[in-house]
């Protein structure tokens, strides 16, 4: 779509294909305020027109996305490039904006996101069903110790109260005085006081891994929101190494190296966590693939995060094959994949690259030599992009 506005927003001119998609005439929109397409409820943010006008100065042009509506007063979502023209003498005396409808795409997207998300979740289910079984099993194992435990000690301390009441009442120590011994010699006191409290212990650590695990599991598997939000990258990607653990722990050793002092990001939550999480199994993959796992030096991935300037910046390296130079250029593209059938579609790293470059206006790029490992770079921008959407979706 193409509309041509004067410097106050009045349109002067649109082309067929802004007829078409909007609904509206010619006739319609010519001498109105380009206002008219505001989608609501929006409410016109000062702030939002500042920034604006303040890169068309700077820059020349402006880009981002808005939410409009058409005449039937449905909602559509827009990629637009506002440009201004100018007089000889530098005057602005229309701007021209280009818009292109993206809501099917970006419904298409996130259908593809969320489908590929799944896809994820089925590749690491038994695996983390193991993880989840692990520490069931010792909380199982010392659940029942416990229980036997105090049915011992129930047995002690109710022979202790018989020989209490022989004592005080009857006289006739002897026979409970040797039940109590009896009692004591299988209760073994010292060892019940050496174990129970371990064995409460390991408990409490098996179910909050559990909680860890599952809590991990919803966060990943939830449907993201269509609005970003402030997110802790430091905390996404230890989610993320809790929820992979089976897929790099029989193959690598995983360290993290988290800047403390890492700011918020303004980003879709489960969007980034799955770019984690796609990248992370698939440098599991190619060590295993490799047949490193089995070599004497185990192989490493290496999560570490740190601000560059305006950017946030995420570096997943590991110690395996590396990437060979010829198809580095390739790995980002859709359906491309060197996996053997059945262990992958090849959509995990295009779908990181989209969500990196074009949902969050970041870069996504990987560095390796064969023999020698790779490293990805994941860097995003710290602050909100300009886009101008209604508060309140429906």
């Amino acid at each position: 779509m193409v509309v041509i506005t004067d410097t106050r927003g009045y349109i002067e001119y649109v082309n067929p294909s802004f007829e078409k998609i909007t609904g509206f005439s010619r006739d319609e929109v010519i001498g109105r305020d380009i206002g008219l397409l505001r989608s609501e409820p929006f409410e016109p943010d000062a702030r939002f027109f500042e920034k604006m006008r303040a890169t068309l100065e700077e820059k020349g042009v402006w880009r981002g996305r808005m939410v409009s509506r058409k005449k039937n007063g449905t909602q559509i979502q827009e990629e637009v490039c506002i440009s201004p023209l100018r007089d000889p003498e530098g005057n602005v005396f229309n701007y021209v904006d280009i818009r292109r409808d993206i809501t099917q795409e970006l419904a298409l997207q996130t259908q593809l996101s969320q489908a590929a998300k799944l896809e994820a979740v089925g590749q690491l289910a038994g695996g983390i069903a193991h993880e989840i079984n692990t520490p069931i099993q010792y909380v199982g194992d010392n659940t029942r110790f416990l229980q036997d435990a105090f049915e011992r000690i129930m047995q002690l301390l109710k022979a202790y109260e018989r020989f209490y009441d022989a004592v005080h009442e009857n006289g006739l120590a002897d026979a409970a005085a040797s039940e109590v011994e009896s009692a004591r010699r299988d209760t073994d006191i010292g060892f019940f006081a050496e174990e129970v409290p371990q064995a409460v212990a390991q408990i409490m650590e098996g179910v909050q891994r559990i909680t860890k695990i599952v809590q991990a599991m919803r966060e990943f598997s939830h449907p993201g929101g269509e609005e970003k939000a402030p997110v802790n990258l430091n905390e996404a990607i230890e989610r993320t190494v809790t929820l992979s653990r089976n897929a790099w722990k029989y193959v690598a050793d995983l360290e993290t190296d988290l800047d403390p002092d890492l700011p918020h990001v303004m980003c879709f939550p489960n969007e980034i966590n799955q770019v984690f999480l796609n990248i992370i199994v698939n440098a599991a993959q190619a060590i295993e693939e490799a047949g490193m796992k089995d070599t004497p030096e185990k192989a490493k991935i290496t999560i570490s995060t740190r601000t560059d300037g305006n950017w946030a910046e995420v570096r997943i390296a590991d110690t395996g094959p590396g990437i060979p130079e010829s198809i580095q250029t390739q790995v980002f593209t859709p359906f491309f994949t060197t996996k053997a059938v059945g262990k992958g579609t090849g959509q995990g790293l295009a779908i990181s690259y989209a969500v990196v470059v074009e949902e969050h206006g970041g870069e996504l790029r990987v560095e390796s030599k064969p023999g020698k490992g790779a490293v990805f770079i994941i860097r995003l921008p710290v602050g909100e992009e300009e886009v101008l959407e209604p508060k309140d979706k429906p």
